[in-house]
């Protein structure tokens, strides 16, 4: 039995502008556009979203982690808000990664209007996972995804770990263990 415990924040526009009002930090990205995932022959696109998923999904956190789109971190910490013009349907984003990561991790995408800007909210709530996701297929374009590594965001820099060696061994691992898997979190949220 699989037990997940999650906490889920409405995204009024009072949290979206405090969210907006952040740095940059290992839970809290800012990105001017969104994946470009219509002429991605290289699947470089791809590539760099499933490396943010896995990071943001693998870092041990008290909040949800956000990517925010639409908006870039200026040097001075400020925020230019400048919107997206096209938008991507969660159930592409879910699309992009399934078949591609183990476990597969939590997250959502929506949108927010603000003064006439439409913003794209990647959020990830808290969970925690059995075993840390890792892809498990090889991608292309992007040094350090493939089978087995594990990589999450610590401190605005990538550091990767060996995960499970090969994916036949964490397959055979991963079954056995999921069969009686608890994976609570409740000691992750606050009190």
């Amino acid at each position: 039995m699989l037990v997940v415990i999650q906490k889920r924040y409405v995204m009024t526009d009072e949290r979206f502008e405090e969210i907006l009002s952040k740095s940059e930090s290992s839970i809290l990205d800012f990105k001017a556009e969104l994946y470009d995932f219509s002429n991605d022959r290289d699947d470089i696109a791809l590539a760099k979203f499933v490396k943010d998923v896995i990071s943001f999904a693998n870092t041990i956190r008290e909040a949800p982690a956000y990517i925010i789109f639409g908006a870039k971190e200026l040097q001075d910490n400020t925020k230019q808000k400048v919107g997206i013009t096209k938008n991507i349907d969660d159930a592409i984003f879910q699309d992009k990664i399934k078949n591609k990561l183990y476990p597969i991790p939590n997250f959502n995408y929506s949108t927010k209007k603000i003064n006439n800007l439409t913003f794209g909210i990647l959020e990830f709530p808290i969970r925690q996972y059995e075993f840390p996701i890792t892809s498990i297929v090889k991608l292309k374009g992007i040094v350090g995804i493939g089978i087995g590594p594990c990589k999450w965001e610590r401190r605005s820099s990538y550091e990767f770990t060996g995960a499970l060696a090969g994916a036949a061994l964490m397959k055979n691992q991963i079954s056995k263990k999921m069969e009686n898997a608890l994976a609570l979190n409740d000691w992750l949220l606050p009190k």
